[in-house]
């Protein structure tokens, strides 16, 4: 696996990714607090449950930037019916080697029945981009 960016070494000489917030607590917090004195609805009800996960999970995530697109070959062999996914993740990260941003992948939605390998993918794209799934 290419190293990433992003990547800092702590006291014990372990690799641990940068983490970078990706939402502002204070400005979530405040919209939350508006949205509970707004009263009651199914609008409502469904963004607070969004927001309060948000605010107990916090704002901190994982940022992770390959210095380089890594060789896709393998897993293009190993996961054939994931070439559309895979594609769409090749260029993001041919696109991030122009930023001095992190890595941002769309959300992907896989579909399909229990066996057919959505959590086996999962796990082999964080690997390829250096983070946990």
């Amino acid at each position: 696996m290419e190293p990433s960016q992003g990547v800092k070494i702590d006291k014990n000489n372990n690799k641990k990714p940068e983490q970078r917030p990706v939402f502002n607590p204070d400005e979530l917090e405040a919209r939350w607090m508006q949205m509970q004195t707004a009263g009651p609805s199914n609008e409502h009800t469904a963004l607070l449950g969004i927001y309060e996960r948000l605010l107990h999970r916090g704002a901190l995530r994982t940022w992770a930037k390959p210095l380089a697109v890594p060789d896709m070959a393998a897993l293009y062999a190993a996961l054939p019916n994931f070439a559309q996914p895979l594609d769409e993740v090749k260029r993001q990260l041919a696109l991030s080697q122009d930023s001095d941003e992190g890595l941002a992948l769309m959300p992907m939605l896989l579909l399909g029945p229990p066996g057919i390998g959505k959590t086996h993918f999962a796990r082999q794209l964080a690997q390829l981009v250096g983070t946990r799934a």
